[in-house]
């Protein structure tokens, strides 16, 4: 496996695999539907091959499992791991919430941003939170790519508390959390108990916790741990097919199988590991977060400004979105080189020199 500067090379080439799948489908597949049609000049004759790009999302959850856990064991506090954690998110975050306000606040386009959506966006808190304590509809994301965020969250709190509370033992509980969760879930949902099935998913994230269950049987296949691996991974495809089969759903079937053969074999084959670990795919997947929050709404404007500009149409237009992902990319690259990393470098190191932990700084996720 190789590593450069701490990082996991084949880890950024599957974030790589994972963001594109999420730009071409909001770009080729769900805006051309969603959104008025000058946006998309070339209309939804492509739809259909990217419709289900929005599993990357999934994908990135497995790599979370990986890494959190990999964090997690690098860690001897709770508040040791939540300051990287902040230290890793919030920052990219408040540059990102910041550029899309002020490129969609100052540019003729479709999508009106609110400043309070500020609120919502850099407390990693759903919208519909703050809606309910004002009686409002008014808070939402700034970009509505931010929902995944909060699923995130919810794992990183849910896996530290196992964690910490559970340190010797965490593999077992890990485990059983997990089978737990899924029998609830599919339980709740076979009876039609609502109530529990709300639960389930907005505290226990149910519908994405298996993902994040196979990304931590991959983390202990790394370190040689051949048993857990093969039971994570078994629990979280097993749940994840019985989820499809509860829900008739054979592309989440699919994509779980196919998604876990494409992770392991960036892990474990030479060839694959070589292809995920390439210089430039794991370069744009190293600054895949910055991309992500950036790519959605303001993506949709520069193709539209740009369509419009250069008065393109059909097959020609077609080929906008793959120069406004190379146009983000390259944003996102430079903002993950002279930002974010200084930022979280610089974060981890106050709070370690004020001595809430001790701590090495590392750039693993």
């Amino acid at each position: 496996m190789t590593a450069s500067r701490q990082r996991i090379d084949a880890l950024d080439g599957l974030r790589f695999l994972a963001i594109m799948l999420v730009a071409l489908f909001h770009y080729y597949a769900v805006g051309a539907q969603l959104y008025r049609q000058s946006f998309f000049p070339y209309g939804t004759s492509l739809a259909t091959i990217f419709a289900h790009g929005y599993l990357g999302v999934q994908l990135f959850f497995m790599i979370s499992g990986f890494v959190i856990v990999m964090t997690l064991s690098r860690c001897r506090t709770l508040t040791e791991f939540a300051v990287r954690r902040l230290a890793r998110l919030w920052p990219t975050m408040a540059l990102a919430a910041v550029i899309t306000f002020v490129s969609l606040s100052t540019s003729d386009t479709l999508f009106k941003v609110d400043a309070l959506n500020f609120i919502p966006s850099l407390t990693f808190i759903e919208p519909s939170v703050f809606n309910w304590i004002t009686g409002t509809t008014r808070f939402d994301w700034m970009d509505g790519a931010y929902w995944s965020l909060v699923v995130e969250v919810k794992f990183y709190v849910l896996v530290s508390v196992i964690y910490f509370g559970a340190r010797q033992n965490f593999k077992q509980a890990m485990i059983i959390f997990a089978v737990l969760v899924a029998g609830l879930a599919g339980a709740a949902s076979v009876l039609g108990l609502a109530p529990l099935r709300g639960v389930m998913q907005s505290v226990f994230i149910s519908g994405h916790l298996s993902w994040f269950v196979i990304g931590i049987g991959g983390y202990y296949w790394f370190t040689g741990d051949r048993k857990y691996a093969c039971l994570f991974t078994v629990v979280g495809l097993l749940s994840l097919l019985g989820y499809a089969a509860v829900k008739r759903d054979l592309v989440i079937a699919i994509s779980a199988v196919l998604f876990t053969l494409i992770f392991y074999a960036a892990l474990t084959n030479t060839m694959a590991e070589k292809l995920f670990s390439w210089r430039p795919i794991a370069l744009v997947g190293a600054a895949s977060y910055s991309f992500y929050l950036l790519h959605q709404l303001i993506g949709i404007t520069l193709i539209d400004s740009l369509s419009s500009a250069l008065h393109l149409s059909g097959g020609m237009a077609a080929l906008v979105p793959l120069v406004v992902i190379f146009i983000i990319a390259t944003l996102s690259i430079g903002i993950y080189r002279f930002y974010e990393t200084p930022m979280n470098a610089l974060i981890v190191s106050i709070f370690a020199q004020w001595r809430v932990f001790p701590g090495t700084i590392h750039t693993n996720a």
